[in-house]
């Protein structure tokens, strides 16, 4: 077939090439933005900021212009506008949802950069917003303590008005986790009580002034109470012992560096006290002097 004989319209090629070169003024635009952001700021998340909304004002730009070009008339346009939204709202739906998830976002966000959330099970730090979807540093799965596992994960702006999103930093930094301790029955558990308490105080950070601004400033956009902020221990019995948990306040990263000085430290006491033992579930077989205890040191080799 000889395309050199298929007669073109002079009027259709011009505005073809006009529409390329509209696309290609947007790309081009676009890298020279970043370029200046990155060398107009210093922070890396206003540059982030910056050359994102940049580029999506520079090709939404793009996108009208070239609509307006294959207009010939103002009604014709709005005409075209109309039947794509009307397309776009049938055969799109869920990337139509996380759109508006996006202008949701960035007008009243549940979340933002930075923060940690939980949505549909999936747990990370927030990195990137886009206009479809939200890109996160995996936290949890097969890694222990809220600790990223190095993956993102891209999840839909929509998921926002499907599932509960819970956001671990938004307002108040700060997050409850308990760590209990089992001492035998026969132990001291009151020395013990106070010996997870003087740890829990030595090793933990104090935020309970940082924490209690953040919950003064909360009050003004959400009914929070929470009086108590200090460490505190409580007691109940359980099975094979008295069951010692230990309640404290700590920054929502870092968590798990917290509990091993904690756990730690309180093995190291325990051990020096005479009358403190740990208890273990002993399933009817008891040790010959009458209490569950775990043994610190390690036993002698035969």
């Amino acid at each position: 077939m000889d395309f050199s004989q298929i007669p073109l319209d002079p009027a259709l090629v011009t505005r073809i090439v006009e529409s390329l070169l509209l696309l290609l003024a947007a790309l081009i635009l676009t890298q020279i933005g970043r370029r200046v952001a990155l060398h107009t700021f210093d922070e890396k998340e206003r540059q982030y900021r910056a050359s994102k909304y940049l580029s999506r004002v520079l090709w939404g730009l793009a996108f009208i212009l070239i609509v307006a070009l294959w207009s010939p008339s103002a009604s014709t346009m709005i005409t075209v506008l109309t039947i794509i939204g009307a397309g776009l709202a049938v055969a799109l739906r869920d990337v139509l949802l996380s759109f508006v998830g996006w202008i949701n976002l960035s007008l009243h966000p549940p979340y933002r950069q930075g923060d940690r959330i939980e949505v549909n099970g999936v747990q990370g730090d927030v990195v990137d917003v886009g206009l479809l979807q939200t890109t996160l540093l995996e936290v949890g799965e097969w890694v222990e303590a809220s600790q990223n596992t190095g993956r993102l994960v891209h999840v839909p702006n929509a998921w926002i008005y499907k599932y509960d999103v819970k956001n671990y930093t938004e307002g108040f930094e700060y997050l409850w986790f308990e760590q209990t301790f089992v001492v035998t029955f026969s132990s001291d558990w009151r020395a013990a009580r106070d010996i997870v308490l003087t740890v829990a105080q030595e090793c933990a950070p104090n935020v309970e002034d940082r924490a209690r601004d953040q919950l003064h400033r909360m009050s003004s956009e959400y009914l929070v109470q929470m009086n108590v902020l200090t460490p505190y221990v409580y007691v109940e019995t359980a099975d094979h012992g008295v069951k010692l948990t230990l309640r404290l306040l700590t920054p929502a990263r870092g968590r798990r560096n917290i509990r091993n000085d904690v756990v730690m430290e309180v093995l190291d006491r325990f051990q020096e006290h005479d009358n403190v033992h740990l208890a273990y579930p002993t399933y009817g077989l008891a040790p010959a002097d009458g209490h569950a205890a775990f043994p610190l040191h390690d036993s002698p080799r035969a």
